[in-house]
């Protein structure tokens, strides 16, 4: 079996809130919006990630 590493950069993150750790930032609203295009991409291009990192 060929493993595949696809990077893909996370979605735009809210800013609106600088006390909070990047890690627990939420996404702003273009990122809840392009997530899942993202995700669809990926889907329909065959790639269905076992672990996410």
């Amino acid at each position: 079996m060929i493993k595949k590493i696809i990077i893909v950069r996370h979605a735009k993150s809210s800013w609106t809130d600088f006390s909070i750790s990047d890690f627990d930032r939420p996404l702003d609203e273009r990122g809840l919006t392009d997530a899942p295009v993202m995700a669809e991409l990926l889907k329909d291009n065959g790639h269905f990630p076992q672990k996410i990192i």
